[in-house]
């Protein structure tokens, strides 16, 4: 029990580490004189604007945001299988699948 509890707090934190990266990269930014709007992620789905000093939220959309969920998700869960499979290549164990490598 231990050890699946540990398995998903690590399965979580990557995805949120996955998602904060997509995030971050992805953004999109148009600054116009003192205006400046920027548009959160892949699919666009927080929209800020900023005038001097002053930050609004501008647009929230929940299905795009959804969207990135699912992508950071299915992302990270590829990314583990990888790990997995390297790491039994590593140590001559058989594979996942059931082969030996």
């Amino acid at each position: 029990m231990r050890r699946l509890v540990k398995d998903c707090g690590s399965f979580v934190f990557v995805a949120v580490l996955v998602l904060t990266g997509m995030e971050l990269i992805l953004s999109g930014h148009v600054a116009s004189g003192p205006h400046e709007d920027i548009s959160v992620g892949l699919t666009g789905w927080l929209d800020l604007h900023r005038y001097q000093f002053n930050w609004s939220v501008g647009k929230v959309r929940f299905v795009p945001l959804l969207i990135e969920l699912v992508v950071a998700t299915l992302l990270t869960w590829m990314l583990a299988k990888a790990s997995r499979i390297l790491r039994s290549k590593k140590s001559g164990r058989a594979s996942p699948d059931g082969g030996t490598h």
